[in-house]
């Protein structure tokens, strides 16, 4: 918490020294909603199965928008406004593969932890689709930063092996700040 406290009060003095004041406003507020969200995601939610619902919600929302964006990749489906093809519902292919950059990890870690194999398989499936779609985006910088995201996947999984494996549930004092990191 206090590293993300620090972060936001020299990004926040910087405004001081910013070449474009009412810009440098615009992205502290952005910020400040992002840390805002953050808390009270941790803070409200303390239950595994909460949090397994946030995580299908999003991979079902990743599919969705990758089957979008992979149709209007192969037709010629422009009913949606778009400025960048394809970008699925969200205006522009980059801010899908933004988007696409949080939740394809989600899908490894739902793959990870899930214990009957329908699970598994549907979040393999969704990863494979999401994959997919953003490699159709074109987006170089979206894919540097899913390997990012899977790296962070990884550390995720490894640090929390132990903690997973337990039976009893899991209050999300723990487990909740490292997860929903990828979701603010």
């Amino acid at each position: 918490i206090y590293p993300l406290l620090i972060y936001f009060l020299y990004v926040s003095v910087s405004f001081l020294w910013a070449r474009n004041p009412f810009e440098s406003l615009n992205y502290i507020f952005y910020l400040f909603t992002g840390i805002l969200l953050f808390f009270i995601i941790t803070m409200n939610v303390n239950s595994i199965e909460t949090t397994k619902t946030i995580f299908w919600a999003s991979l079902i929302g990743g599919v969705l928008t990758s089957f979008l964006g992979i149709y209007q990749y192969f037709a010629d489906f422009n009913w949606i406004p778009q400025t960048a093809r394809p970008a699925a519902t969200f205006g522009n292919r980059n801010f899908a593969a933004q988007y696409l950059i949080m939740v394809i990890p989600l899908s490894l870690v739902s793959w990870k932890v899930s214990r009957n194999y329908f699970s598994k398989a549907i979040s393999i499936l969704a990863f494979l689709l999401m994959f997919f779609y953003l490699l159709v985006t074109r987006t170089r910088g979206a894919w540097l930063g899913t390997v990012g995201g899977f790296f962070l996947s990884a550390l995720f999984l490894i640090s929390t092996r132990k903690l997973i494996r337990v039976k009893k549930p899991i209050k999300g004092k723990r487990v909740l700040p490292v997860s929903y990191t990828h979701l603010t």
